[in-house]
């Protein structure tokens, strides 16, 4: 009898074939746009900073819409300078920088969600190490 292997990951997200896979060119061009921008503020590559921008929802969808607009006004391409950037500036799709914009906004109401979910819900906390017959469950309210 041989054994039949299973992968248990019914009703998982398809990450790699429903985005990645889809969208491989759009995510190179907004990788590069996180490149770009962490070059030109100086932070390393790994910094979130930019989810703790004051307003920062309302600011990156000022940023979203002016990328939009000015898309339509200029072309496609933007050059990208200032800050630690080369003076002749880094060419970018002001589509991909608006949707890094779009990202980091969603980043943003997604981190806030939780948040308001954490302070809304109580945790209930299992331990594994009890019998299942014990199974005690402890609520946790956040104050």
């Amino acid at each position: 009898m041989s054994i039949i292997p299973k992968k248990l990951d019914a009703g998982k997200l398809p990450v790699v074939r429903g985005f990645i896979q889809r969208f491989p060119r759009a995510i190179y061009a907004v990788t590069k746009v996180s490149v770009v921008g962490t070059t030109k503020y100086e932070v390393p590559i790994s910094d979130n900073s930019y989810a703790q921008v004051k307003d920062g929802y309302g600011r990156y969808t000022d940023a979203m819409g002016r990328h939009i607009l000015d898309e339509a006004i200029q072309g496609a391409v933007n050059v990208e300078k200032g800050g630690a950037l080369p003076p002749e500036g880094m060419e970018l799709f002001h589509a991909a920088q608006a949707a890094w914009d779009a990202m980091a906004r969603l980043e943003i109401m997604l981190i806030e969600q939780e948040n308001y979910a954490k302070m809304q819900e109580p945790r209930v906390l299992t331990n594994p190490q009890w019998p299942e017959t014990a199974s005690a469950t402890i609520s946790i309210t956040n104050a």
